[in-house]
C-alpha cells in the first residue's frame, strides 16, 4: 500500500510540476509552464502513467506494476535532471545576452524532479513490504 501511495503521490506531484511555471521573464511578469513545450507534455503524460500504475497497485498489487512505476519514475527523474541542466544553460545565455529580460527559475521543474524521485522509490517500498 505504501508503494501505491508513493506512485500516486509522486505522480500527482509530477503533474503539478508540469503545470507550474518552469521559467519566468521580466521579474515574473511572464511565466511559462512546462506544458508550453513538448517536454512538459511528455512529463505530464508520465505523471498520469505513474498515477495509473499506483491505482493498479491498489487494485492488484503485482511486482511488475511496481517495477513499471519505478521505471517511469527513473525515466522522469533522468529527463527532469537533463532539463534542469539545459534550463541552466538557457538562463545563463539569457542573462548574458539579454539582461533586461530578467530571466529566473520557476518552481515547476524542481517539483517534477522531487515527484519523479518519489515515484522511483515505489518498487523499493514494495520490496520492503514483502520481506
Amino acid at each position: 500500500m505504501v508503494a501505491a501511495a508513493a506512485a500516486i503521490g509522486g505522480g500527482g506531484v509530477v503533474i503539478a510540476g508540469a503545470l507550474l511555471p518552469w521559467l519566468t521573464l521580466f521579474a515574473g511578469l511572464y511565466s511559462y509552464p512546462g506544458i508550453t513545450g513538448p517536454n512538459g507534455w511528455f512529463i505530464l503524460a508520465g505523471g498520469v502513467l505513474a498515477v495509473l500504475a499506483g491505482a493498479c497497485l491498489i487494485w492488484k498489487p503485482r511486482p511488475i506494476v511496481g517495477h513499471v512505476a519505478g521505471g517511469v519514475g527513473l525515466l522522469l527523474l533522468g529527463i527532469s535532471l537533463w532539463l534542469v541542466v539545459q534550463q541552466q544553460a538557457l538562463l545563463a545565455d539569457l542573462l548574458e545576452h539579454h539582461p533586461m529580460a530578467v530571466a529566473e527559475w520557476g518552481p515547476g521543474l524542481l517539483v517534477v524532479a522531487v515527484g519523479a524521485f518519489l515515484v522511483a522509490l515505489a518498487p523499493l517500498f514494495q520490496l520492503a513490504r514483502r520481506q
